[in-house]
């Protein structure tokens, strides 16, 4: 799960809540590190053509511009070819700083239009160093990083030509980019405000609706299901509901502890052989059911017997074999949930009078 803290979360900690998450966020995020490396090398390498063809090249601005032309081609082949974005991400940071420091060394006297467009390329770079420094660490070292940088910047430019002498365009420069790194540390801080508050509100979600025991959807999860069946537009659809034969001789013989191990591989059976695109949660104690939408009560049926079938063949560790009776019933119109189970509780009442192991149809 991931940690909250009041340091911030990085974008790399907002998806590690589930392995699918990791997976979809490394996805997205290899794809728009490829989108901005490519746009990235476009800019650099059309302003690098345009100072080269133009009456007097700046060397500083020349190799600012080849820097990072060779930067983006580097990302983008590192990200195609599927290498870490962990270490990538780490590579160009790394790079930007060393950028920015040698960047502010070379520039000269301030008044000059050449300095003026090597301080505004120091500051725009700045400026995406700090955002990339956001999304991949934590908020307070994001800031650090952002704020460190900016000041040993204007350290070595205000050394070099005297801070009071630099003229009002660039401590226009200056303030203004004091200005977007702290509206972009309060974009920051709100994302992760939002972030906590979201991960709050899935989990208490996730624990309403889930069986802590089995895992599965508990009877508060499975009614959004159920109620899909019922206005499904005349598209039939049907229920199973499931319970396990004799469970309590299994509590009063082998106790509590090996009774819930029996639930739980149970579950995870009924996970593993459900044909999709039916749903499985626990109804209540032994009992289970199971939503097949837009299935007659005919094929649900066959499901139920397929079901039925495997607890039968695939014994228990401690227990052994464990049978189940069910009983199926299809969605009529103009029918309410509560009808809808008691006519599948009936038929499960009818499976387990039969005999037990035994599947029952609804008339």
């Amino acid at each position: 799960m991931t940690r909250l803290t009041g340091q911030g979360l990085s974008l790399d900690e907002t998806h590690r809540t589930s392995d699918g998450a990791v997976q979809v966020g490394e996805v997205l995020r290899r794809k728009l590190y490829v989108v901005c490396s490519v746009f990235g090398g476009l800019v650099a390498l059309v302003l690098l053509l345009v100072e080269l063809l133009g009456a007097a090249p700046n060397a500083s601005l020349l190799f600012t511009y080849a820097a990072q032309l060779l930067l983006t081609l580097w990302c983008t082949q590192w990200l195609l070819r599927d290498r870490p974005i962990y270490t990538g991400e780490r590579i160009v940071l790394l790079c930007n700083v060393v950028t920015i420091v040698l960047q502010s060394v070379q520039v000269g006297r301030t008044d000059t239009p050449e300095s003026l467009l090597l301080l505004q390329s120091i500051f725009n770079l700045l400026l995406a160093t700090s955002i990339l420094g956001y999304m991949i660490l934590r908020q307070r070292h994001a800031l650090m990083l952002g704020v460190g940088t900016y000041a040993v910047s204007t350290l070595i430019i205000a050394l070099r030509d005297g801070f009071l002498d630099q003229g009002l365009t660039v401590l226009r420069i200056h303030l203004s980019t004091a200005a977007l790194l702290l509206l972009l540390h309060a974009l920051a801080w709100y994302r992760v405000q939002y972030t906590q508050e979201y991960l709050h509100r899935l989990r208490l979600e996730k624990q309403a609706t889930t069986d802590p025991l089995t895992g599965l959807l508990n009877r508060h999860g499975l009614y959004p299901h159920v109620q899909t069946v019922l206005h499904s537009g005349g598209s039939p659809g049907s229920v199973i509901l499931l319970d396990l034969d004799h469970f309590k001789g299994v509590n009063d013989r082998f106790g509590h502890l090996i009774g819930d191990d029996v639930l739980v591989r149970t579950a995870q059976l009924l996970n593993d052989h459900l044909r999709l695109p039916g749903v499985v949660g626990r109804w209540g104690g032994e009992e289970f059911l199971i939503v097949l939408p837009g299935m007659t009560q005919e094929a649900a049926g066959r499901v139920a017997d397929h079901l039925r079938l495997q607890l039968s063949r695939e014994p228990q560790p401690v227990v052994g074999t464990v049978t189940a009776s069910m009983g199926v019933a299809q969605a009529l119109e103009a029918e309410g949930m509560t009808e809808l189970l008691h006519r599948a509780d009936q038929a499960l009442y009818q499976a387990k009078a039969a005999g037990r192991d035994n599947v029952v149809v609804a008339a």
